[in-house]
């Protein structure tokens, strides 16, 4: 259940209040700032409150404490209530880090990765001794920095982080330092690049040390370069057959026949999700792969233009693969039909960015094959011909929880007089197309008894002033309203937290 829904059913009665209160609580951040922090001291004072993940957003400094009224203290004071319980942290300000640095027990996820530097700082991480999760910070001094002390710290041996985000570059040595510690005990490695990358050699002896890793994100690493071309391969080459890796994302890495062919050769038992740019292999090579041979789940696919990507991923029925993501991909209107026939258990279809153009055709055949889909992404369709022959319709997607597309979907299913309600569906995201080139907040509403339990509502729209309170009205779990002002002149996201607007209505 959604946060929004598990709120609802803590305050049914009780019971089920208790029944709501673990998940809630693992599920709900609290989020401090220099506003806040009064307000929170104050209630801690008058209840006992427990946040598993928090988030300590901005910079607090002397000067914006003391506009808002408040003391340094006051956060150390806040803390001594609350650290106990906190298993999650999210912060940007080395200083904080270091000020409690003896009030977090249980501390196993470190988010710092939008963390900047601070001169004089220094942060003992022997104190986070059930730390399993490190997200290094992106700014380079504020990397070297704090990693610097988790390496010289003398206890560093007994940290056994599980997951990691991390730079590395020839002049940042502590990435590979911070690597090669926890080795033993990786299972997410997310590396990226902070410089230039000339360090096979370290890459042999380092990588060879992982054991255990099932999740492996490159898409940091920059490729504009041989280097890190160079880099990657390192890496790939040198990590064992031995660890069970299941996921591996190249990001936009350009990929050869050798790179794929390694990848497949090691860990085609294992691996169950692949993020694979291509634009240097052969639509021969793609039609040897043949992915049902394997057990993967997920695909995401960019820049393949060979019409036997249709052999690669499906020469015949494959049930394994579960989401697809094509993005920059060109096949013919054929090809895209067999495709979608041949792939029967597609919860996750993403099609946004294809270089084929989604026509009435296309749509048919989802509608028509893909019954069990959870999320469709597609782009505005190109279509101009009337829709109201539109069968199979998108009603047959019963179980559908996010829609992104143009309003021809849900326009036939007026035309048609089809009474259906997506009682699952929490997202929708509706975009012009040649048919539809203009959206209102009425069309809106006209469609709105189709989505009961919708929470995220985006489209197009020109006007809209108090037609908003009508949306609340029509939809009255939304939580959030997304919407394009100004659309093909100048585009830009505006969004308006609905909970908030209660209180200027």
């Amino acid at each position: 259940m959604s946060h929004r829904n598990l709120l609802h059913v803590s305050v049914v009665c009780r019971h089920w209040c208790q029944l709501a209160h673990v998940v809630l609580k693992r599920k709900s951040q609290l989020i401090i700032t220099s506003e806040n922090l009064k307000a929170i001291c104050e209630l801690l004072k008058r209840r006992d409150l427990k946040y598993g993940n928090v988030e300590i957003r901005g910079w607090m400094t002397d000067k914006s404490l003391e506009l808002n009224n408040i003391t340094p203290a006051s956060l150390l004071k806040t803390f001594q209530y609350l650290g106990s319980d906190i298993v999650r942290l999210t912060l940007y300000q080395p200083s904080i880090l270091s000020l409690l640095n003896n009030l977090l027990p249980k501390l196993s996820d470190l988010d710092l990765y939008d963390m900047c530097f601070e001169e004089r700082v220094s942060v003992d991480f022997s104190k986070f001794s059930n730390l399993k999760s490190l997200s290094a910070p992106s700014n380079k001094l504020a990397t070297t920095q704090l990693l610097s002390n988790l390496t010289q710290t003398p206890t560093s041996t007994n940290i056994y982080l599980q997951k990691l985000s991390i730079n590395i570059s020839d002049s940042f040595a502590d990435g590979l330092k911070v690597i090669a510690m926890c080795a033993s005990s990786l299972r997410w490695l997310t590396v990226g690049s902070c410089g230039p990358l000339r360090l096979e050699s370290q890459f042999n002896e380092i990588f060879k040390k992982l054991t255990q890793l099932k999740v492996l994100d490159l898409s940091g690493i920059c490729c504009a370069t041989l280097e890190a071309l160079n880099a990657t391969r390192a890496i790939l080459e040198n990590l064992s057959k031995d660890n069970p890796v299941k996921t591996i994302n190249l990001g936009s890495m350009p990929v050869d026949y050798y790179t794929l062919e390694l990848i497949i050769s090691k860990w085609s038992r294992s691996l169950q999700c692949l993020y694979l740019p291509c634009s240097a292999l052969t639509g021969i090579f793609i039609k040897q792969l043949n992915f049902t041979r394997s057990k993967l789940r997920r695909l995401v696919l960019r820049g393949f233009f060979f019409p036997d990507i249709l052999n690669g991923i499906a020469p015949k029925t494959n049930k394994t693969l579960t989401e697809l993501k094509l993005f920059d991909c060109r096949l013919s209107g054929e090809s895209f039909c067999a495709l979608i026939r041949r792939l029967p258990n597609l919860k996750i279809l993403d099609l946004r960015g294809l270089n084929t153009k989604i026509t009435d055709k296309e749509m048919f055949y989802i509608f028509e094959h893909l019954i069990h889909l959870r999320r469709l992404f597609l782009d505005p369709c190109a279509s101009k011909n009337s829709i109201t022959g539109l069968k199979p319709n998108i009603s047959n997607l019963k179980r559908l929880e996010i829609l992104e597309s143009c309003l021809c979907p849900i326009k036939v299913l007026q035309l048609l007089d089809i009474e259906i309600k997506f009682k699952g569906l929490t997202t929708l995201d509706l975009k012009c197309c040649k048919r539809a080139e203009k959206l209102s907040v009425s069309t809106i509403l006209d469609i709105s008894v189709y989505f009961p339990v919708l929470e995220t509502l985006l489209f197009q729209d020109l006007s809209y002033g108090s037609s908003v309170q009508e949306l609340r009205r029509r939809f009255p779990r939304l939580i959030l309203l997304d919407y394009d002002m100004f659309f093909k002149i100048e585009s830009f996201r505006k969004q308006i937290k609905l909970s908030k607007m209660n209180r200027s209505m």
